[in-house]
């Protein structure tokens, strides 16, 4: 889902790169706007409006010092006059009061929303809620349940009651598809119930500590009962409810701990934020890449059947074909990205261009804004390019 100006106590706007505030509001997801300041404790949208601010602030002053004054003046039987003016007063104050008001769109509560989730085969579910919510893996049986990726925490308790809806076996296995706070939220519960939590290494180290984003924000450490119980370095065989499982590491694409998860026997990729079914795919600059991204990739496809189910990180059950589309996706926007910083566009002039602008219909329906993937390719290409 980048972070904070964004620091402690500040603010972030819808989809924004994480917000890093409360240890249930840490964080991953992704920003609509530039980064959001805080001239004397007033959250607004960017500093060229600093001043005009200020002044709105040294107006509202004045406009309390004359509401004092009037109410230590004698009480007398008020006139239409006074009435009025009274009016237009507050009048003012109300509107002065909206002007100053946050200006971006409300994102709906965690763990709210209509649900959504899908039966992949008997046992095996997409789980997610709400519009282009994070599907988790749920996979069912003899064994337990194992869970692909454990949510935000603040919608931990919408995730335990839909895992209940499904089956009433224990939690023995999570994995964490990656660090971002919206997929590690439930790992300290399920730890607690005696499950295994598995991870990239990078994963572990990046939870350890506060992870600052190039550009602007930061993800806060979590504590250590949330940390992966066990690592690996490449890939990784489990042996559960009956099916063999791959989790298979996919180096700087994403992030630099990403790792999908797949079910041979029932032919199921769950491919977790490296893919979203119609939302681009946020490249973190924290280990992440453009590059990696394509070559995880060009790595995976030739490994998958045209009959494999690819469950994404965001958004409805897929096909092969979707990844295929999706790779060529990203290597257009590589090459006019690339193209624009080889004529010198700065960051800006290049969103404002909008290169993405053919894709958008299609790969810009969720949280992930297409300024912002525009930005945040060009920052990953601007030290790659001469």
């Amino acid at each position: 889902m980048l972070d904070d100006a964004r620091t402690k106590g500040s603010w972030s706007v819808f989809g924004g790169r994480e917000p890093s505030a409360t240890l249930q509001e840490r964080n991953d997801m992704n920003s609509q706007s530039k980064l959001v300041m805080l001239v004397k404790g007033t959250p607004l949208l960017g500093s060229a409006v600093a001043h005009r601010v200020l002044a709105q602030k040294s107006a509202r002053k004045r406009q309390s010092q004359r509401l004092t004054a009037i109410s230590k003046q004698p009480r007398v039987r008020p006139s239409a006059h006074w009435d009025g003016s009274m009016k237009v007063i507050a009048l003012s104050v109300i509107c002065l009061a909206v002007s100053l008001a946050p200006a971006w769109p409300q994102r709906a509560a965690p763990g709210t929303g209509e649900d959504r989730t899908q039966e992949i085969a008997p046992g095996l579910y997409s789980v997610n809620w709400g519009t282009m919510g994070l599907n988790v893996g749920l996979f069912a049986g003899a064994d337990g349940i194992l869970l692909v990726d454990a949510q935000d925490e603040r919608a931990l308790p919408r995730l335990k009651e839909e895992v209940a809806k499904r089956s009433p076996g224990p939690v023995r296995v999570v994995v964490n598809t990656h660090w971002h706070f919206d997929h590690v939220g439930g790992n300290d519960e399920f730890r607690k119930q005696g499950a295994v939590i598995i991870a990239h290494e990078n994963t572990r180290v990046r939870m350890m500590e506060d992870q600052a984003n190039p550009l602007g924000g930061q993800q806060r450490a979590f504590p250590a009962s949330f940390w992966p119980t066990l690592t690996f370095a490449d890939s990784l065989s489990l042996h559960f409810n009956g099916d063999d499982i791959d989790v298979i590491h996919l180096a700087n694409a994403h992030t630099d701990g990403d790792v999908v998860v797949r079910l041979r026997k029932a032919n199921v990729l769950f491919a977790a934020d490296l893919f979203n079914n119609g939302d681009y795919t946020r490249v973190d600059l924290r280990g992440g890449s453009l590059d990696g991204m394509i070559a995880a990739y060009e790595k995976l496809l030739p490994t998958l059947d045209d009959n494999v189910k690819v469950v994404p990180g965001r958004g409805r059950i897929a096909a092969k074909s979707d990844l295929e589309d999706y790779l060529k996706v990203m290597i257009a926007m590589r090459a006019r990205i690339a193209q624009l910083i080889r004529q010198r566009k700065s960051m800006k002039e290049a969103v404002a261009l909008k290169p993405t602008a053919d894709f958008d219909s299609k790969w810009a329906n969720g949280p992930i804004p297409a300024d912002d993937i525009v930005e945040e390719i060009y920052a990953d290409l601007k030290t790659k390019i001469r």
